[in-house]
């Protein structure tokens, strides 16, 4: 069996500092400072109350402030955004004024009625809210000055409903133009602990400083990058290797065990496809079309999924109860793959790769059955010659032709996001292990499961961050004065 490490591509463009006057200087080592942009909107700040106190910069920190006046922001790195840097992000909503725009039939209605084979979990009360809420999240994220490049299929429901606003600006650019002039913004400012007095949250710590505030929101992100919490709380029957977020280091869960604070689907988990390790880095194995010019079996050598299809959350769950999985691919669609074929030879040095001319020998060398593997390469044959789709549906142009030599490679999973987080009730308000809320406490985004815990089911949704924004604002306008 091959000895695979998978790793995380940073993908993202660079990461961006906030634009206008809220740009800093280069220090001594050429790096930017950290940002510290003063309150210009507030009055005399001798008569002004304490701020709302919002912990974490991402797309939903950043859309609490939107929402929200009299806000300290507080971020633990030097720059906004979050995953929000990233270019290329999806929405998932539905019925839309841009999907009636290109003919695409969808509701709310619909998507609920979707919903179960989308997440492995029947719709919520809150569920319904969000989904109803979609055309009006769509319209707030078009205010933002987000144009949709594209509205494209949901691999699990088949309608078009992941609005794409493509590449070029990383929604965080959009996101940081958002928050009022009321808005103190301290980036560099990593929250070590959330004050509680009387059970109540009555402020942050920052470097030792104790910060008072009207409210606390806690916008933190997940804990995916959090290795000793993933191996606690997230059951890996598979032995596979998980590639995980640095920034999503788990904060709201450690503070919840110190004070108390309810948790929620802790084990609902966002796997996703990813990449081999190379001399140039992690690369993402698969073209720029998003068609895999390869094909994925499991130990039996049959195939079980459509692999043009599996760049979503929802199409891991299958490769997890196959696991585990490889890939197979010919020679040259691998070397293109890993860019050139010097480093294809240092993969099969290390490991990570195997190539001979004879499949025999590979399914030997990698523990897969060598009579199912004969069947699904001749299957694959019969059906590229013949130009028809196969079992799966998939476009026999897509198929690879396996007269060549053949590589293998066992697939790697991460996981991207989790799903569950700190319990909250339907305006977001943290609830305590008895389930009452914990005055002036609130959680937004991936720290608390995407919105809520359960909101994405099982097996989560593609377009979550719908979700996140959508936390973010319903909260920030609650908690305005």
């Amino acid at each position: 069996m091959l000895d695979v490490w998978w790793l995380l591509l940073a993908c993202a463009s660079p990461p961006r500092l906030p634009a206008g006057d809220s740009i800093v200087p280069l220090g001594d080592t050429g790096e930017p400072l950290p940002v510290h942009r003063g309150i210009e909107g507030w009055s005399d700040p001798s008569a002004r109350q304490d701020p709302i106190l919002v912990v974490g910069a991402g797309p939903a920190g950043l859309a609490v402030a939107a929402a929200a006046q009299e806000v300290l922001l507080l971020e633990a790195s030097d720059r906004l955004g979050g995953r929000g840097a990233l270019d290329g992000m999806m929405f998932w909503l539905a019925g839309t004024s841009g999907q009636a725009e290109r003919g695409i039939v969808d509701s709310p209605e619909q998507a609920a009625e979707d919903w179960e084979a989308i997440t492995g979990a029947p719709p919520t009360d809150q569920t319904l809210r969000f989904l109803d809420d979609g055309p009006w999240i769509h319209d707030e994220i078009l205010a933002l000055g987000i144009e949709w490049s594209s509205i494209s299929e949901d691999p699990m429901s088949r309608v078009r409903r992941l609005h794409g606003m493509g590449t070029g600006r990383a929604l965080s650019a959009f996101l940081e133009d958002a928050p009022p002039d009321s808005v103190e913004l301290r980036t560099g400012s990593r929250v070590s602990r959330v004050l509680v007095e009387d059970g109540a949250a009555v402020g942050v710590e920052v470097d030792g400083e104790r910060i008072l505030g009207r409210a606390v929101v806690i916008a933190t992100g997940g804990f995916v990058g959090d290795q000793d919490l993933m191996d606690r709380l997230v059951r890996q029957e598979v032995a596979w290797d998980v590639a995980v977020d640095e920034g999503a280091t788990g904060d709201a869960l450690t503070w919840a065990r110190e004070h108390g604070w309810g948790t929620a689907w802790l084990g609902a988990i966002g796997w996703f496809r990813r990449y081999v390790s190379t001399r140039y880095g992690p690369v993402e194995l698969h073209d720029s079309g998003g068609v895999m010019p390869w094909i994925w079996v499991d130990v039996s050598g049959e195939r079980f999924v459509d692999e043009s299809d599996i760049d979503t959350v929802t199409t891991g769950t299958p490769c997890l109860e196959h696991a585990p999985v490889w890939g197979l691919s010919p020679r040259q669609p691998m070397i293109e793959a890993l860019r050139d074929e010097d480093d294809l030879d240092g993969a099969m040095e290390r490991g990570e790769v195997l190539c001979d001319p004879d499949p025999a020998v590979v399914a030997s060398s990698i523990g897969v059955d060598i009579a199912g593997l004969a069947v699904t390469l001749e299957a694959v044959d019969v059906a590229r010659q013949a130009e028809l789709a196969d079992r799966f549906g998939r476009s026999p142009e897509t198929f690879p032709d396996f007269d060549d030599e053949l590589c293998a490679y066992q697939l790697g999973l991460v996981a991207q996001k989790n799903f569950g987080g700190l319990a909250v009730d339907a305006s977001g308000r943290v609830l305590d292990k008895a389930g009452q809320p914990v005055p002036g406490l609130y959680a937004v985004g991936e720290a608390a499961g995407m919105a809520q815990p359960g909101l994405g089911g099982q097996a989560g949704f593609d377009g979550a961050l719908s979700a996140i924004l959508w936390s973010g604002w319903r909260v920030g306008e609650s908690i305005r004065p």
